[in-house]
């Protein structure tokens, strides 16, 4: 997407809360490169193999390898943990792809919008925005992380009851940028103080 490879030129920290399969955060990777450096966190409860292979493995296998080939610049770091209960550090761009239901996103918002100086970026707006899907399954208290994952698939409430709730309580926000592509993407941004 052309709106986050601009936005990541522009900044030199961000974090992609559900990382997944790495289609973010191949994005990000490469706008960072382009520009010479800066770091980027990926987070997720399971790290897939997908997201492993966007980054150069040293002899011994060992992620991320640092320096960067060719940009030294560049560090990365893979936190494997929940995602609604991981400390982060502050970041200029903050990217939440997680499970698309307004409980869970409203608990990342209220846990992490803070720590953001300038952008939120939510995936999933169209697809999710009025019905959000989460999985109950008893026994993985992560299961609603993996919409394909065992346990009944639930509706909710969408992601966009959450972003309302949230922002009209916590003002100082405005929306930069809003696709109906795809699954839809919204960019908000931190006003100017």
């Amino acid at each position: 997407m052309q709106i986050l490879e601009e936005l990541a030129l522009n900044i030199t920290h961000i974090t992609d809360l559900g990382a997944g399969q790495g289609g973010a955060a191949a994005i990000f990777l490469s706008a960072l490169q382009k520009k010479g450096g800066g770091t980027l966190v990926c987070v997720d409860l399971k790290i897939y193999q997908e997201l492993l292979n966007l980054f150069p493995r040293s002899e011994g296998g060992t992620l991320p390898l640092h320096p960067f080939p060719n940009c030294p610049g560049l560090q990365v770091r893979i936190i494997q943990e929940d995602t609604r209960t991981v400390e982060l550090e502050e970041t200029d761009l903050l990217l939440i792809d997680t499970t698309p239901s307004y409980s869970h996103l409203l608990e990342e918002l209220t846990l992490h919008t803070p720590k953001c100086r300038r952008y939120l970026v939510i995936p999933g707006i169209s697809a999710y925005g009025v019905v959000g899907h989460t999985r109950d399954d008893p026994t993985d208290p992560g299961a609603d992380h993996d919409l394909g994952g065992p346990g009944e698939l639930i509706q909710t409430e969408g992601l966009k009851l959450a972003i309302e709730q949230y922002f009209d309580a916590e003002p100082g926000w405005e929306v930069q940028h809003e696709s109906q592509e795809g699954t839809g993407l919204l960019v908000m941004r931190r006003a100017e103080s």
